[in-house]
């Protein structure tokens, strides 16, 4: 999910579940003329150990479509791992671009 203007962003945090804290969120300060903010989230999982990583700083935009270096971090086989439903999610300043898709690049 991309988010062009603060009050889009800001719609977006409203339809937040009551129970999903924003106690702790710093937004970004950012030029929305200049650059979009891309939300990327993993969905539920049911234990502690999941993150989303970045691993190369440079996406690419091939044939209008938006390659991102993003991963889904997963906990080790075998490993301790408190059993609580956790949603993983990572926000991420983008340029603005033309593209009209974006891809996961793993």
């Amino acid at each position: 999910m991309s988010f062009h203007s603060l009050s889009e962003l800001n719609q977006f945090l409203q339809s937040v579940p009551g129970n999903f804290s924003q106690a702790s969120l710093t937004l970004p300060e950012i030029d929305y003329d200049s650059q979009t903010l891309l939300l990327f989230a993993a969905g539920q999982k049911p234990t502690s150990g999941y993150s989303i990583e970045l691993y190369n700083d440079e996406a690419v935009i091939k044939d209008q479509i938006l390659y991102l270096p993003v991963r889904l971090r997963k906990p080790e086989a075998g490993g301790v791992q408190a059993q609580v439903l956790t949603s993983p999610c990572q926000i991420y300043t983008l340029p603005v671009a033309d593209y009209y898709e974006i891809a996961i690049k793993e």
